[in-house]
């Protein structure tokens, strides 16, 4: 497995904590202050940074192995909905062939660790 780095810097948002391998995204937090990691100017901050000023980002690869095969068909649909667009969970679990299963689609929506990509 490859060693798992992380970074946390100031969005106007607040301060962000990611955790990333490689070339994938793995976690994204919001914290309240900023916490000692070593700075480490990367890629990932840089595309955090051009979401919050509007510039659409490039397709990152995000690492959603943690979750069920069921979240990660949930996150893989909620991820193709334009910015700036709404989709209920009961539209979304009927996207993905589960139209009884709007609130298993809430609380895969709860778990998910990388809420500014897959809002």
């Amino acid at each position: 497995m490859c060693p798992v780095e992380n970074d946390c810097f100031q969005t106007p948002a607040g301060w962000v904590t990611i955790a990333f391998s490689q070339d994938r995204l793995l976690r994204l937090q919001f914290r309240k202050s900023s916490i000692a990691f070593r700075q480490r100017v990367s890629s990932y901050r840089s595309t955090v940074l051009s979401w919050f000023e509007g510039r659409s980002h490039p397709a990152l690869t995000l690492d959603v192995s943690w979750a069920t095969p069921f979240g990660q068909k949930v996150y893989q649909a909620v991820r193709r909905i334009p910015r700036g667009s709404v989709l209920t969970y009961g539209e979304v679990a009927a996207q993905i062939g589960s139209p009884r299963s709007a609130r298993a689609v809430g609380g895969a929506m709860r778990r998910n660790q990388i809420g500014l990509f897959i809002p």
